[in-house]
């Protein structure tokens, strides 16, 4: 994308017409697999006086799915990219501009009384967007949106399988994948189904490992999901460390200041009160928490199917 910004110009055009000045705003994406805290640390992120945090279907997963699987010509790719600029940009103006967006924000304890009524210069904000599935775009993101940062947040693949499985149980089924329509409804997970035999599997998995994910118990096809995300999420980490950060689920919950004070040097920010209040509310409750809910042998197999990255991680 051309970075040059004819400043002038640019600032005689109406204000929604002007998405490509959200690179001036260090656009911030958090992402990582599902269950490894992301929604605790973008609530803690919202906390921060210059940040304006989003979550939710500005840009859904299913998107993510369609940036990262290879589908699209780079004119479309591009042509997409700009949608969902428009819409990051749309959203992030209409927080800061509007009165009542402002207080909708205080009144969630997000921000100060002060914000509503007589707000920071729009310059000081951060744009920042969590969707877990952007790890699955996040090269093309990091392409587009210049200046942007990530923080990308691991936790023990162990754990967050076993939580996946708890908290959605039927995603990665057998009545899932065997059935086009019910595949289709998996938006996050799957994303795009592919077509295998009578499976419908989602298309992040390698030409000719079908046949292996279709045996596997589901603890262990999340275990696999896990793998493929925190590998995806990982690939951009070449872009250097003022952009990308990678931060985890268990350092987070175990010593949340210290991580937060990362976090906020990463942003090039201070923190608050109420950011560290936040902080203070990780549970320490689910570190390790597949030693106590899974058989040795799921932890075997789990430890078999993702030695390398969980030894990497030092999870091993």
């Amino acid at each position: 994308m051309n970075s040059t910004i004819d400043k002038k110009t640019i600032m005689d055009f109406p204000l929604e017409n002007t998405s490509i000045q959200l690179d001036q705003h260090n656009p911030l994406f958090i992402y990582g697999c599902p269950r490894s805290g992301t929604t605790f640390l973008v609530n803690c992120i919202a906390k921060l006086d210059n940040v304006e945090a989003f979550t939710g279907v500005l840009a859904p997963a299913r998107l993510m799915h369609l940036l990262g699987s290879n589908r699209l010509d780079p004119e479309n790719q591009n042509v997409l990219l700009w949608c969902m600029r428009d819409i990051f940009w749309k959203a992030f103006w209409n927080r800061r501009h509007f009165p009542s967006e402002r207080l909708n924000q205080v009144l969630k304890g997000n921000k100060y009384w002060k914000e509503a009524f007589n707000p920071s210069p729009f310059s000081e904000f951060i744009f920042a967007y969590k969707q877990p599935f952007a790890v699955f775009a996040a090269k093309e993101l990091a392409t587009h949106f210049l200046g942007s940062k990530f923080i990308h947040i691991i936790r023990d693949g162990r754990d967050s399988a076993d939580s996946i499985e708890r908290k959605y149980p039927h995603t990665l089924s057998d009545k899932v994948m065997q059935n086009p329509l019910f595949a289709q409804q998996i938006v996050s997970e799957i994303g795009i189904p592919h077509q295998w035999q009578q499976w419908y599997l989602p298309w992040w998995l390698p030409d000719g490992t079908q046949e292996e994910f279709v045996k596997l118990s589901q603890y262990e096809r999340y275990i696999w999901l896990w793998r493929e995300m925190v590998e995806r999420g990982k690939s951009i980490s070449e872009i250097g460390d003022t952009r990308y950060l990678e931060i985890r689920y268990e350092e987070l919950v175990q010593d949340p200041l210290t991580t937060g004070q990362i976090i906020c040097k990463f942003l090039n920010t201070k923190p608050n009160k109420r950011f560290e209040k936040n902080l203070l509310k990780a549970s320490i409750n689910s570190v390790g928490i597949h030693r106590k809910t899974r058989s040795e042998d799921d932890i075997k197999q789990a430890n078999e199917l993702a030695e390398p990255l969980l030894q990497s991680l030092n999870y091993l």
